[in-house]
């Protein structure tokens, strides 16, 4: 992994870090959802920040898979 990765990755954790913050404040406080929907909502945003990281890295810069398998 090359430093742009690691910065991309770290980016991506703050960025989703806020984002869950402010969908856990609207479930909660204005949409007075219960806990199912704080725990889908967790689900959600976990499988996103996962696979845009993996789709991220395991690309090159040309765009093409770096992974050859």
């Amino acid at each position: 992994m090359n430093k742009k990765h690691i910065v991309f990755i770290i980016l991506l954790t703050v960025a989703a870090m806020l984002i869950w913050i402010l969908g856990e404040i609207t479930l909660t406080f204005l949409l007075n959802l219960g806990a199912k929907a704080s725990i889908v909502w967790t689900v959600i945003m976990l499988a996103a920040t996962l696979g845009l990281s993996v789709w991220r890295c395991c690309r090159d810069e040309s765009g093409k898979n770096s992974r050859k398998w």
